[in-house]
């Protein structure tokens, strides 16, 4: 079984979104990770900054003390995505910049 955090049309998203890669959750991260804006693209970045966690999301993510290897796809990505050095999540912020 999994353990599943995020509600289904949430997790269903993240799914969606990692399937474009064809890659390891690690391998994306890594991807993130390095800038390596140019192999991931335009339209998967936008597709990034849709999935970012939530505050609530963030926190729930965060404090989630069981066990890690039972949690579902997209809660792992997650949980790798805000480790991410220099991972922020602002809300309104796109591709160009933050929005007023």
């Amino acid at each position: 079984f999994q353990i599943v955090l995020l509600d289904g049309k949430r997790s269903l998203n993240v799914n969606i979104f990692l399937k474009q890669f064809r890659s390891s959750n690690d391998d994306i991260i890594q991807l993130i990770h390095d800038g390596e804006h140019d192999d991931i693209g335009a339209e998967k970045l936008r597709g990034l900054l849709k999935i970012l966690p939530e505050l609530d999301e963030l926190e729930m993510l965060r404090t989630f003390n069981g066990d890690r290897s039972k949690l579902g796809n997209a809660e792992k990505f997650l949980l790798q995505l805000i480790q991410v050095p220099k991972y922020v999540a602002t809300p309104g912020f796109t591709l160009s910049g933050p929005q007023s």
